[in-house]
């Protein structure tokens, strides 16, 4: 009896040992490692948020700073940029992305590229203003 059990025990050890190992609970980040170009899109939309919201907590920051004629300053400058910004985006996404399917990611990065230069922008006006306090 005690050869059958050994003859078990080793059988389902051969079993377990030759299982693929088990997958993770955790769900891969796609945009570790983007393989589609709607997974690419998805991510490019994921890190303009992030800049969005980045570029938003600055500006707040910023016009706490500021008297009442330089935040009104401030709020005309940044509708200016936010029309050159859009405006600029949509032609260079045009030119490169012709209209196709790389127009979305395009656009995208254009967005976030100059959301990220933008906010350090205010990062240096803050900087200024913080100076003459």
């Amino acid at each position: 009896m005690a050869g059958f059990r050994a003859h078990w025990f080793l059988a389902g050890v051969l079993l377990l040992s030759s299982a693929p190992p088990a997958r993770s609970t955790q769900a891969q980040d796609p945009c570790e490692n983007p393989r589609t170009q709607a997974e690419m899109t998805s991510c490019a939309a994921a890190e303009l948020r992030k800049a969005d919201g980045e570029l938003n907590a600055v500006y707040q920051q910023l016009t706490k700073r500021l008297s009442a004629e330089h935040r009104s300053q401030l709020l005309l400058t940044q509708k200016a940029w936010l029309e050159f910004r859009d405006l600029h985006c949509e032609l260079l996404a045009e030119i490169v992305g012709g209209g196709g399917t790389l127009y979305p990611l395009e656009h995208k990065d254009c967005l976030r590229e100059l959301t990220v230069a933008r906010t350090a922008q205010l990062e240096a006006l803050r900087a200024d203003a913080n100076a003459n306090d």
